[in-house]
């Protein structure tokens, strides 16, 4: 049976030796374990949903349509050639709101959108203008 008394040095320094851990505890364990499943909920979204790496002209239309209502600004949607769009504020023009890129729709195209959601249509392709809906803000043909 070994005695219940530190040894010399302990009692000298004051110091008694703890006792050696092998392994983690529970709150340890659970405090891992909970920024593991906030960082999945942020990252595993972008994995799970890509986005599309070349939009559409009526999804598009549809992100200018809902920045207009949230903004409660009218906006004007430009379509180049090449595909290249820009959002930016119908007032003046200049005010940039977002840009990106999407199938080139052959001709330049313009869509005024209003804050309350109607999209009017300048330019384009002639297939493309009877087509238009500027209610739903999209082509009348489905994709």
């Amino acid at each position: 049976m070994t005695p219940l008394v530190p040894p010399v040095s302990a009692r000298l320094t004051g110091v008694v030796p703890s006792r050696r851990r092998d392994g983690v505890t529970l709150l340890e364990l659970v405090v891992v374990l909970m920024v593991l499943g906030i960082t999945a909920a942020f990252v595993l979204p972008s994995f799970i949903f890509p986005r599309p790496s070349v939009l559409t002209l009526d999804v598009v239309a549809q992100h200018a349509r809902a920045r207009a209502i949230a903004r409660a600004q009218p906006l004007t949607l430009a379509v180049g050639v090449d595909g290249r769009w820009m959002l930016a504020t119908l007032a003046d023009g200049q005010q940039h709101v977002d840009s990106g890129q999407v199938e080139p729709p052959g001709a330049p195209l313009t869509i005024d959108v209003s804050p309350v959601g109607r999209c009017a249509l300048r330019g384009g392709s002639p297939t493309l203008a009877p087509a238009w809906d500027a209610v739903r803000c999209a082509s009348g043909r489905r994709s």
